[in-house]
């Protein structure tokens, strides 16, 4: 199942292949694999294909695919939509947010 948001290692933001891919041309992003699953408490490499495509050359537009297993406790099953509802961190906390 592709994701429609990503977690951006490189960015610190969570992100939709859209945005990655505005990103990788702006070099903000760098690899197309520097993402993880944005569920809570899973780490879940994601990659986001044809990230360093250029547009006439693309046949699928970007998209996240999961790399691996999603963890336990992640909340993205495989086989269910996924629903976005993201938490807010404290003010002073420098860590991400869980969607």
């Amino acid at each position: 199942m592709p994701l429609d948001l990503a977690f951006s290692i490189e960015a610190n933001d969570f992100v939709d292949p859209d945005r990655a891919y505005d990103l990788y041309w702006s070099r903000v992003i760098t690899s197309k694999k520097a993402f993880i699953c944005p569920g809570a408490d899973c780490s879940a490499q994601v990659t986001c294909a044809n990230l360093d495509k250029d547009v006439q050359n693309m046949k699928v537009v970007p998209h996240f695919r999961v790399i691996g297993a999603h963890s336990e406790g992640c909340g993205i099953p495989e086989e269910a939509p996924f629903k976005e509802v993201i938490e807010p961190a404290a003010p002073e906390s420098r860590e991400r947010q869980t969607v």
